[in-house]
């Protein structure tokens, strides 16, 4: 499903031609949620455990917030994650972005992504 969204978003761009301003800003408004949503879940971990039942409030916003990035601890060899240690260092991470390559800690870490 998620290959087919360009394609389906298409549709949009009649809606943001015919639309008055309250419609634009309606789309405005909901892609700002899609991409700010979408960097918290990408730097925080896209696959929340599924124990989890609301995983933006009780994961990845807080750990974002917090910039707890890059979350997963799961390599090749492992293959689950205990809930209890996904947060706060108890385990050590297996993901990374280039900020923390780079020496960066916590939401400093993604100056790379803007300035890409």
């Amino acid at each position: 499903m998620t290959a087919a969204l360009p394609f389906l978003a298409l549709g949009l761009a009649p809606l943001w031609d015919r639309g008055r301003a309250a419609g634009r800003g309606l789309l405005l408004a909901g892609w700002i949620w899609g991409v700010a949503l979408t960097l918290v879940g990408v730097s925080t971990t896209p696959q929340p455990p599924a124990s989890i039942k609301a995983p933006v409030r009780e994961l990845l916003w807080p750990a974002f917030r917090d910039g707890d990035l890059s979350l997963n601890p799961q390599t090749f060899v492992h293959n689950s994650v205990d809930v209890e240690h996904l947060r706060g260092g108890g385990d050590p991470h297996a993901a990374w972005n280039l900020g923390e390559l780079a020496g960066l800690h916590g939401l400093p870490s993604l100056l790379p992504l803007a300035f890409v």
